[in-house]
């Protein structure tokens, strides 16, 4: 459905599989899914960048995988019992870490790969900034450094979300980013790649949540006629590629009317915001 992928592998995500060595993917909550018998499971990964995945074995999260330059081969499981089992290597960083390609799985020689069962039916599409990745969300403390291994999409409010609801999701985010920032990205597989484009018809979610406009307030206010604009630009861009999807404008929790002092940035923010769906509403969406 999403790629030319075997059926004994199933993708979740934005992947590019020009590559005959195997799919490229970069966004966060990509997953590779499949189910195997054997007592162990591998996979090979070639990493640009420095990320971490999550390994997820019969639904359980039993353990996390820095993936890095130089290194092909990554253990993912042992010692499991005879019969099969299920196995997603999940992205928990965001694409600014670099493109990761996924050369398969390795199961042990006793064991195999077999087809995967019947995904989810639900499907949510998430568009952010850090809020959405998980951008040090297992840091140690407020002002601890970031580092790959303490951001955690899989523990950002989208991908729980997903999981209490039964639903596959997509996170396409990106830390910093503005509103217009994120347009820039929006249409690519890989998106540090312009000649990258997504076919939008590859999965088709149902709900769309656009959480952007904290970062539009990093410096201020930036009025009511440009934040705006650019807000329903980005509907609009939604739109043309989900026609049918509901569309969820969301607002983080990191802006304050406390700081900067005067600037009352959530408010403004609520109010432009606001001011989009309803016009965009008035239009019959």
């Amino acid at each position: 459905e999403l790629t030319s992928a075997p059926e004994e592998v199933h993708l979740v995500g934005r992947f590019d599989t020009s590559d005959p060595k195997g799919p490229r993917l970069a966004w966060s909550a990509s997953s590779v899914l499949a189910r195997f018998t054997g007592a162990s499971i591998s996979a090979r990964l070639h990493d640009e960048g420095n990320n971490y995945f999550l390994v997820v074995v019969d639904g359980k999260a039993t353990g996390l995988v820095g993936s890095y330059r130089g290194r092909e081969l990554y253990p993912l499981a042992s010692g499991l019992g005879p019969g099969e089992h299920e196995v997603m290597l999940y992205k928990r960083t965001e694409a600014k870490l670099g493109e990761v390609q996924f050369g398969g799985f390795v199961p042990a020689p006793e064991g195999k790969l077999v087809p995967v069962s019947p995904r989810r039916g639900r499907r949510i599409e998430l568009i952010g900034d850090s809020i959405t990745a998980g951008y040090g969300n297992e840091g140690t403390s407020p002002t601890c450094p970031f580092r790959p291994s303490n951001e955690n999409e899989y523990l950002a409010y989208g991908a729980i979300t997903a999981r209490n609801l039964g639903a596959e999701h997509v996170t396409i985010a990106w830390s910093g980013k503005t509103i217009l920032g994120m347009a820039e990205l929006y249409d690519r597989t890989l998106p540090a790649r312009t000649d990258s484009p997504w076919d939008p018809h590859a999965w088709v979610p149902d709900v769309v949540v656009m959480n952007l406009g904290t970062n539009d307030f990093a410096r201020g206010d930036p009025g009511a006629s440009t934040f705006t604009r650019n807000y329903e630009s980005m509907i609009q861009r939604v739109r043309s590629a989900h026609p049918h999807a509901l569309i969820v404008c969301a607002l983080g929790p990191m802006l304050s009317d406390r700081y900067p002092e005067g600037a009352a940035c959530l408010t403004h923010a609520r109010k432009y915001i606001t001011q989009v769906v309803d016009a965009v509403r008035a239009r019959g969406d």
